[in-house]
């Protein structure tokens, strides 16, 4: 994932639609740029945050529509422990 690529990226002006709502949503893809680039520019989601191959394996990107906040990240690249 190139960090300055993927932080240029954004809703262009113009879609016709807005997401107005999503709830927290985890999507382990093999491309993260591919993706946010998808995320960003045609359903118009805005990054709130990234995290690099060295912050976090794998790289992550939070995605946002409203105030609450989706991720896109590599397969593997978070394994949360189970809750009890």
């Amino acid at each position: 994932m190139d960090y300055d690529r993927v932080a240029a990226m954004g809703r262009p002006t113009g879609l016709p639609f807005r997401i107005n709502k999503i709830g927290h949503v985890v999507l382990h893809v093999s491309d993260i740029e591919r993706s946010t680039q998808f995320y960003t520019e045609v359903l118009g989601f805005k990054i709130s945050d990234i995290y690099a191959h060295n912050e976090l394996p794998g790289g992550a990107v939070f995605l946002r529509c409203s105030a609450m906040a989706s991720r896109c990240s590599r397969p593997g690249a978070n394994r949360f422990p189970a809750r009890a």
